[in-house]
């Protein structure tokens, strides 16, 4: 169960490219308050059967971010866009399932999803994105192309659990294609393709006494959707 509050607020110069080249900003805040119980372990009931034990793993979690975005002077639509996002949650000792992950896509996208894990959270965004075209109606088949750009992305961050001294910084770089239009001539289609590398290398341990390295490998994105 859980119960919270979310508050958003966009506020971006329209524009017929609005949706893939914004310029403006916009902020996220969501504050929920968690009531979880999860299995922690087996046990045997009266008659012989299995049961599972449950421990609470009640939390408050915080998350803030946001993204400002700004056209470089005398450019043709040339943006530059500043962005990060934070976390925080209130029991450091709830078990790694509650965690925030901080790769893939949504996070530092250099990495796999689970391999940056923490109840803390921090990732700072910096990216350029240039206009290849805009305003055209070019068709193919079911889908109207009208506006493409390119970009280069660089990210950094980390996840921690309550201990700064084991905050390691990782970087990642990667370059993204935007193509924006319409299918069947009336649903916004949002197409992006990314390659992403991870900079820093390193090696996490879950328990099984193997240790897994990251970094250093080239990670890709296809995503279909209705916006960016």
């Amino acid at each position: 169960k859980n119960f919270g509050l979310k508050w958003n607020l966009d506020l971006y110069k329209r524009r017929v490219d609005q949706n893939i080249n914004p310029i403006g900003y916009n902020i996220n805040l969501n504050i929920r308050k968690e009531w979880n119980e999860f299995i922690d372990d087996l046990d045997l009931s009266e008659s012989g059967t299995l049961i599972s034990k449950f421990n609470n793993n009640d939390l408050v979690r915080m998350e803030l971010n946001g993204n400002y975005l700004w056209e470089i002077p005398n450019s043709n639509r040339w943006t530059i866009s500043l962005g990060g996002k934070t976390g925080v949650i209130s029991n450091t000792k709830v078990d790694s399932f509650f965690y925030f992950f901080g790769g893939g896509l949504p996070g530092l996208k250099g990495y796999p999803f689970y391999s940056i894990e923490g109840t803390h959270l921090a990732i700072g965004e910096l990216a350029m994105r240039i206009p290849i075209f805009r305003e055209k109606h070019i068709s193919l088949g079911w889908f109207t192309l009208q506006h493409g750009t390119l970009g280069i992305i660089g990210q950094l961050g980390d996840a921690w659990n309550n201990d700064l001294s084991k905050i390691s910084i990782k970087k990642s770089i990667g370059i993204e294609s935007r193509l924006a239009g319409y299918s069947f001539y009336n649903y916004p289609t949002a197409i992006g393709f990314e390659m992403h590398k991870g900079i820093d290398k390193f090696t996490m341990d879950i328990g099984d006494g193997i240790p897994l390295s990251y970094g250093g490998e080239t990670r890709y994105y296809l995503s279909i959707l209705f916006g960016f």
